[in-house]
């Protein structure tokens, strides 16, 4: 990481593992006396702009609910960002910030070694936002066709409540990409048919913390194999540092 204040911006972040994880980088590299990682949870995307300003700042991850806000403001998307319409990694650079989509990559990365052996190539995305979005990029790079659930319905998604107990079993893979199950809503999940998943799905919760959600518990209680989005965070966070480091994707 090249010397400067870096950090994450989102709402809420007491969730947040970023800076932990990134002090310990910093400590570790010996960037300390030059090097800051922050947490900057702003009220609301009219904070972005003067966010920009900070002096010092030379880059930043994005998080809920900014991930699509941020666009606006960047002089250039680069790799699958500008396709995913989602940032999640910001450089600031001589032409103005940049944005970069490390989730779609750090997804794929992640959930590939649970996908060896598995029954059909159908998998279901709870969620319509930046993260449902590089969750659906990655898979269909994997091979898979992508039906989006959400709480209603629309052009390219189905509402929870009308997937059937029968279209559940059929799906091999099904990724939780909403806030449900993240503090403080940990008790609540999706409201899906769990009873219908067949053993061996893979189920798959981007959230972290808590590491066991009430998705993943239902999921485990029918077998299925199961993942929260922790591998994901080091991978995104490690691309996260290639990038303000000057090897870019």
């Amino acid at each position: 990481m090249l010397p400067g204040l870096y950090g994450l911006i989102g709402r809420p972040l007491k969730h947040s593992f970023s800076k932990f994880f990134f002090d310990n980088l910093i400590q570790h590299e010996g960037l300390a006396s030059v090097c800051r990682y922050e947490l900057f949870e702003l009220p609301d995307a009219s904070a972005i702009a003067p966010f920009l300003q900070t002096p010092h700042l030379r880059g930043f991850n994005v998080t809920s609910p900014y991930k699509r806000d941020i666009l606006p403001y960047l002089s250039t998307l680069c790799g699958c960002a500008s396709e995913l319409g989602a940032v999640n990694c910001v450089c600031i650079c001589g032409e103005g910030p940049v944005g970069y989509n490390t989730d779609a990559p750090a997804f794929e990365e992640d959930i590939k070694s649970y996908l060896t052996g598995v029954r059909c190539n159908r998998a279901l995305i709870c969620g319509t936002g930046g993260a449902a979005s590089a969750a659906a990029y990655a898979l269909r790079k994997l091979g898979f066709e992508i039906l989006f659930a959400s709480r209603t319905a629309g052009d390219s998604r189905v509402s929870y409540q009308s997937i059937t107990p029968q279209q559940m079993k059929s799906f091999a893979v099904i990724v939780q990409a909403t806030p449900l199950g993240m503090h403080p809503r940990m008790g609540e999940c999706v409201p899906l048919p769990y009873d219908a998943i067949e053993p061996a799905t893979v189920c798959y919760d981007m959230i972290y913390n808590p590491s066991e959600t009430e998705f993943l518990k239902r999921c485990q209680r029918q077998g299925a194999v199961v993942s929260n989005g922790y591998g994901m965070l080091i991978r995104q966070a490690l691309l996260s540092q290639e990038i303000w480091s000057g090897n870019l994707l």
